[in-house]
């Protein structure tokens, strides 16, 4: 994998969001892109947020609702093509409370 990102692991009553991220990198959970902003989800680290999502699921589907997807990259150029359905998702996604 090249060098290492983490010698040491920040304490957790010092900076919480430092801690997780030491934690899952020392783990060997995630590992960073070469893209900023994106990361790999290593096969422990998916094995885990596969069982967190069955964990849900089954919760969530007994309530009767239904999973969707979004997409998380969109091509510029398919932009325009979208303006209708982002608006909609827009408004569904509560946008001016979570934004």
């Amino acid at each position: 994998m090249g060098e290492k990102k983490v010698t040491s692991i920040t304490s957790k009553s010092e900076n919480i969001t430092q801690w997780y991220t030491d934690v899952c990198l020392k783990a060997e959970l995630m590992s960073y892109a070469k893209t900023k902003g994106f990361i790999i989800y290593r096969p422990d680290g998916y094995a885990l947020w596969e069982e967190i999502q069955n964990f849900f699921n089954k919760r969530i589907k007994a309530l009767g609702v239904r999973n969707v997807y979004l997409p998380s990259l969109i091509p510029s150029p398919a932009l325009p093509l979208n303006v209708p359905l982002s608006r909609e998702a827009e408004t569904r996604c509560f946008r001016k409370r979570w934004l």
